[in-house]
């Protein structure tokens, strides 16, 4: 894959590629001019891949930091899951460093020397040379804040998480339907009878009668 940045003999192979795509030795030696064309193509094309994967990098401090965050965040999880073997905690600080040094920036230094992003490679290659020198002064601070603040959300995700004792239900809907008075029903008023004048009459008559 483009974006496998862990295979040694890749990133040789890579590299090797470059080389022959753009060292001026190699574009002499080429015996056609569109078969160079094509290999510069598919090498621009493999960097591009590669760069989208880690545009964090060469952006803005604070979005750096942003996905930085994320993505710390999900290996601690992963760390605390039994998921990771090593705490990420222990290591971020230096291994950002490593990244920038020997991967993020010799990549924005290729995207530069290619052009293809005019003159905007040369804006990406400066955002990942400062990112690297703020990591490098406030990267210590920034990996403490990231285990305090994930440390903290995960304590309220275990109180959220506590049982908590019913509440009682005082709707009507909890009360037994023996308890709750019903209306009449027609046939129970019709059975109903109240006397009048020493008779005994129904309610339905008697309304009848109030007309008269």
């Amino acid at each position: 894959m483009a974006t496998d940045i862990v295979d040694k003999e890749l990133k040789a192979m890579r590299d090797n590629r470059w080389e022959k795509a753009f060292t001026e030795t190699a574009t002499a030696k080429s015996s056609s001019a569109r078969a160079m064309t094509n290999r510069r193509a598919t090498i621009v094309i493999e960097h591009i891949i590669q760069a989208s994967d880690v545009s964090h990098t060469m952006q803005h401090w604070h979005i750096y930091r942003q996905w930085n965050e994320r993505l710390f965040r999900e290996m601690s999880l992963a760390y605390k899951e039994g998921r990771a073997d090593k705490d990420p905690a222990e290591f971020w600080y230096k291994g950002e460093i490593g990244f920038f040094d020997f991967y993020i920036i010799p990549l924005a230094k290729k995207l530069k020397d290619c052009g293809v992003f005019g003159v905007s490679s040369a804006e990406y290659l400066n955002y990942a040379i400062q990112n690297r020198q703020e990591w490098e002064s406030k990267g210590q601070e920034a990996v403490a804040e990231m285990v305090e603040k994930l440390k903290k959300d995960l304590e309220v995700s275990k109180t959220d998480a506590t049982p908590r004792e019913p509440k009682e239900n005082t709707s009507r809907d909890s009360v037994p339907s023996e308890v709750i008075p019903h209306p009449p029903t027609e046939r129970a008023t019709e059975a109903r009878t109240v006397n009048i004048g020493g008779g005994r009459t129904s309610d339905r008559e008697t309304n009848s009668l109030a007309f008269l």
